[in-house]
């Protein structure tokens, strides 16, 4: 073992003293610097903490918007919807009434009009009808016409069936006319022909005729 002051290395008091000093110091500063870098981490935990926290607010504050944004949209399109619904609504009940009226106005019409034929199927019916005397004066009536219109020329009488007997009976006491033995379809009536000229003395035809002329007359007796 050496001595240390035997070989002039023994050290003083003071000198003792100054190296336990220095070595406080650096005990010091190593206490220090290790408080400083737990304060520091404290300081950057707590600011990254705050600084999470803040952009976790904005984050909510932004979704909260978004969730606003987004119920607001959601609403006027129920808004709007609803309102084009109504719209529909309003329209197909007009679209209703007027295909209403217009069925209601039709069903008129149509039982105004079936009126008007039976006043003229009756009043055909009632000429066919007739008695032999009253249909005899008016196919008398008609040959009369024929000769005014085609004077003497020859004449063929075509009947309908149901006229056929009364016309064999007229026929004769004009010279230019010939009863044909072929018969027309219709109710009463003939048909005179000569080589240019054919006139329709048909009933049926005649009332047909006579309703183009009559039916605005008829519908005014019937419906004011």
């Amino acid at each position: 073992m050496i001595c240390l002051a035997c070989h002039g290395y023994a050290r003083s008091s003071d000198e003792i003293s100054r190296s336990d000093d220095h070595f406080t110091f650096y005990i010091l500063i190593f206490e220090f610097d290790t408080m400083s870098l737990e304060i520091i981490k404290e300081k950057i935990l707590a600011e990254g903490a705050k600084e999470a926290e803040q952009i976790l607010a904005g984050a909510k504050e932004e979704a909260q918007k978004m969730r606003d944004e987004a119920k607001e949209k959601i609403q006027e399109r129920c808004r709007v919807f609803t309102a084009e619904m109504k719209h529909l609504q309003e329209a197909s009940k007009e679209q209703m009434r007027i295909q209403a009226i217009w069925e209601a106005k039709n069903n008129l019409l149509r039982k105004k009009q079936a009126l008007i034929d039976e006043v003229f199927s009756r009043a055909l019916e009632s000429l066919t009808k007739q008695e032999p005397a009253a249909q005899q004066k008016l196919l008398e009536m008609f040959l009369r016409n024929v000769r005014e219109h085609l004077g003497e020329e020859k004449v063929k009488i075509i009947p309908t069936a149901n006229s056929q007997s009364v016309l064999a009976k007229l026929a004769p006491k004009y010279s230019s006319f010939k009863l044909s033995n072929k018969v027309v379809e219709g109710k009463g009536g003939f048909i005179a022909a000569s080589d240019l000229i054919e006139e329709d003395y048909i009933f049926d035809h005649l009332m047909t005729e006579k309703r183009q002329e009559l039916e605005s007359e008829v519908a005014k007796i019937l419906f004011g």
